[in-house]
């Protein structure tokens, strides 16, 4: 099994990727902009932000606003 060093999230890079601008999803979600703009800044995210984000952006699941870092073998 890998040992996971980093979970970065990347909801800016999701939002370049679809073309959406941070103001639109926070009009299309309810979620403030500021709550949006420290999301990729943050180690812990709220359950329910999550899964509307992924509603709302057509996601398959929460996992895709996340990048996962895995230690090299050599760690």
């Amino acid at each position: 099994m890998r040992k996971i060093k980093e979970v970065k999230p990347r909801l800016k890079e999701v939002l370049v990727a679809r073309g959406i601008k941070q103001n639109e999803l926070a009009k299309l979600t309810g979620i403030s902009e500021s709550v949006l703009s420290r999301f990729d800044k943050q180690e812990r995210h709220d359950t329910m932000t999550k899964f509307i984000l992924r509603d709302a952006l057509g996601l398959k699941s929460t996992d895709e606003l996340f990048k996962v870092i895995y230690e090299d073998k050599s760690e």
